[in-house]
C-alpha cells in the first residue's frame, strides 16, 4: 500500500477487504485479476500468521482482532498473480 506520503504497508496477507466506489468487497489468495477505483472508507488487511515480516509506516499496528485498519479518502487497487498494489490518498 502506497500513499502520497509514502509506503504504507508491505507484506503477506491472507485477505484485504477494500471500500470500492460501488460497494465493498474483498480479495482473496488466487484472486481473479482486477482493477479497480476505491472510495472512502477502510482498508482491513487480515494476515493469520500476523505481521512480524510485514514492513509498516511507524505508528502502524494491528488493532485487537489483529488485523491492520486503515481510514483513506480515495484510491486505487490493482490484484494480478497473487500480489495487491493499492494507492490510496
Amino acid at each position: 500500500m502506497i500513499s502520497p506520503e509514502g509506503d504504507v504497508f508491505a507484506g503477506k496477507a491472507d485477505s484485504v477487504i477494500l471500500p470500492g466506489e460501488s460497494g465493498g468487497f474483498e480479495i482473496l489468495n488466487m484472486h481473479a485479476p482486477i482493477v479497480s477505483t476505491l472510495g472512502k472508507g477502510e482498508v482491513v488487511i487480515h494476515a493469520s500468521s500476523g505481521f512480524a515480516d510485514a514492513k509498516m509506516q511507524e505508528g502502524l499496528s494491528p488493532d485487537e482482532k489483529g488485523d491492520l485498519v486503515l481510514e483513506v479518502s480515495s484510491g486505487v487497487v490493482k490484484a494480478l498473480d497473487n500480489h495487491v498494489t493499492i494507492l490510496v490518498d
